[in-house]
């Protein structure tokens, strides 16, 4: 059994994270996770994305939804253009992507946006995504995207990007 230990910090409390403004911002998908919707109504791809090179905004974290395969014909063609975008923002050459941690890790740049999450307050959404046209890493392959541009180890060596 693995033992848990946790030094209480009364300095180090819960916050309330500030929503980033409407733009355009670099990131990187730093995870994802593919698995049923809670109406079993579907598939659902959750990208947590992470905003990079930015003076006021770099670590804050954004997660999406994309509703892979859905009953609904519009939920999944919305599905469909997302991830047609991410995979051109990528470089990505292949025609069919099996495995959504290749979409990890490769910087991107995308549209955020503000919604109303009702009793959670407003939040950001991604609401498109492009490549980065200058610096941008070159094309991967389902094959070499993982080996590739697998998450760095906790080390503290700076990203490309930092």
């Amino acid at each position: 059994m693995i033992e848990f230990t946790h030094e209480m910090d009364p300095e180090n409390l819960e916050q309330d994270y500030p929503v980033v403004p409407k733009g355009w911002y670099k990131a990187i998908i730093e995870d994802s996770d593919f698995g049923r919707n809670k109406k079993n109504t579907g598939n659902l791809l959750t990208l947590s994305y992470q905003i990079i090179d930015h003076p006021h905004f770099s670590g804050h974290k954004i997660r999406n939804y994309v509703s892979h395969g859905h009953e609904d014909k519009k939920t999944r063609n919305i599905a469909s253009q997302t991830l047609n975008s991410i995979l051109i923002a990528i470089g990505y050459k292949e025609s069919v992507l099996s495995d959504h941690e290749v979409l990890r890790n490769i910087p991107i740049e995308i549209e955020v946006g503000i919604r109303d999450g009702g009793e959670y307050g407003k939040q950001n959404i991604v609401k498109k995504h492009r490549a980065i046209t200058t610096g941008q890493k070159p094309a991967v392959s389902q094959d070499q995207g993982v080996k590739e541009h697998a998450p760095a180890p906790a080390a503290p060596a700076k990203q490309a990007w930092e």
